[in-house]
């Protein structure tokens, strides 16, 4: 804020030998707009992913081995994590996280105009992680006519699980947060087809797993038929006593007996291939009395 002014109306003129000069002072007020920098930042600006689509399975009342998948838009604004399943996710997760900012790390999925275009996935395993299915992508569906919904037709073998997994794609290629994973088993006979469709849960992982000495889960012992006294030995019959005897009187009515004998067992380690080996003698103890000496 300031002044503006200007001289009009100069005159000069001389008295007394002296110079002089008079002149009118237009005075005005003044306000300035000058624009400051104060801060710059870069944003991307996205349209939002979809939701997760709605499906349906269906198949034709004969005996072709063809199960139909209708897939639909869900209507709907949430706030989601985004669940990545490919590599190239992994640039919509920054994208979404750079766009977004929020110290939660959730986005926001809303379903507008859709392009109806979908992705298929589909394993023939149980899958142990949803990343599983990172490389079982069937492919993207979308019709020739201009609609939001899709129709996917896949060929499939009759009496066999297979799990499903779908997703959206928005018109800027952003991809939704995948469905539920679907088991599905095309059931045929005769003249008749139908769907035998679940759900399928992903077991979840055990975050830790209590010590288990190994002692606990090994018992060495002789088998049943090893340990049975017999008896019916002739040692035992037409004697008034049984002093003398327990030279004569054997244990088990396995007919290859352990005692005496050496083995050897060896335990080997599926994950790392180490080995122990574990010598096991069977000896048989006779603890005689002394009417025996």
């Amino acid at each position: 804020i300031g002044n503006s002014y200007s001289y009009r109306n100069i005159k000069y003129f001389v008295e007394d030998k002296r110079y002089y000069a008079t002149a009118e002072v237009v005075n005005r007020p003044f306000i300035g707009i000058v624009p400051i920098n104060l801060f710059s930042s870069l944003k991307t600006i996205i349209q939002p992913p979809p939701v997760k689509p709605q499906v349906t399975f269906k198949t034709e009342n004969n005996s072709t081995k063809e199960i139909q998948i209708y897939l639909s838009p869900t209507k709907s604004e949430i706030e989601d994590y985004f669940i990545p399943i490919t590599q190239q996710d992994e640039n919509q997760r920054i994208l979404l996280e750079s766009f977004y900012s929020k110290t939660d790390g959730k986005a926001k999925f809303s379903t507008g105009v859709g392009s109806g275009l979908f992705e298929v996935f589909r394993m023939t395993e149980p899958p142990k992680d949803i990343s599983d299915f990172a490389n079982k992508k069937l492919g993207e569906v979308r019709m020739s006519f201009r609609t939001t919904d899709a129709i996917f037709k896949d060929k499939v073998a009759s009496n066999v699980d297979y799990y499903y997994l779908f997703r959206q794609l928005n018109e800027k290629g952003l991809v939704s947060n995948p469905t539920a994973i679907y088991k599905a088993r095309l059931v045929v006979d005769a003249d008749d087809a139908m769907v035998m469709l679940d759900t399928y849960e992903i077991p979840k992982r055990k975050a830790s797993q209590p010590r288990i000495e190994f002692k606990s889960m090994m018992q060495i012992r002789p088998a049943i038929e090893q340990v049975v006294f017999e008896e019916s030995q002739p040692a035992l019959f037409e004697k008034n006593t049984l002093a003398g005897t327990l030279d004569q009187l054997v244990l088990g009515l396995a007919k290859h007996k352990v005692w005496d004998r050496k083995f050897k067992l060896r335990v080997k380690s599926k994950t790392s291939g180490k080995i122990i080996d574990i010598n096991i003698d069977f000896s048989l103890a006779k603890n005689k009395t002394k009417e025996e000496f």
